[in-house]
């Protein structure tokens, strides 16, 4: 099953081929994982020195780095390797993603001038438009009395969605 589509990507019937590429690709692949262990330690680091400070709930790094893939049966070793590392991977960005979102709503809410094709996340969405200060000064006393909330009920960190599912 899963190791036939990892075959089907290494161009079965061109064997060779498929290799080469697999040999070529493979350093800059998992040369990410170091600087993204990097970025999980400092993310990690930051928000249980800062988040505290600033009275901010800290994110659960545990709800964006799980390798519940990596544990099923049919998988062959390499394909077994590859699932934890992509789950890794995406995790920590998921995770540093949330930690910088949950920043820029304490320090920075103000929305970007439409520009391109630029996307802007959903935590945007009730950002000011151009630093107007009364706006501002709202956005702040909204953004405090959010504080003092659940800290899911108005986030997509996961546990609001968990806790939904579990009372079903």
């Amino acid at each position: 099953m899963i190791s036939e589509h990892h075959s089907t990507r290494l161009d079965e019937g061109r064997w060779p081929v498929g290799a080469l590429r697999l040999l070529i690709s493979a350093p800059f692949i998992y040369a990410v994982l170091i600087p993204v262990i990097f970025l999980d330690l400092v993310i990690t680091i930051y928000q249980f020195v800062c988040f505290p400070l600033y009275g901010l709930t800290k994110v659960k790094r545990r709800e964006y780095v799980q390798f519940e893939r990596g544990k099923m049966e049919d998988l062959q070793l390499l394909d077994r390797i590859n699932c934890h590392y992509c789950s890794y991977v995406n995790g920590v960005m998921g995770y540093a993603r949330k930690v910088a979102a949950e920043t820029e709503r304490m320090w920075c809410p103000i929305r970007h001038k439409p520009q391109g094709k630029f996307v802007a996340p959903a935590h945007h969405d009730r950002f000011v438009i151009r630093s107007k200060r009364p706006e501002l000064a709202t956005y702040y006393k909204e953004y405090e009395k959010d504080l003092e909330k659940h800290p899911c009920e108005d986030c997509d960190c996961g546990e609001e969605k968990v806790r939904r599912a579990n009372a079903r």
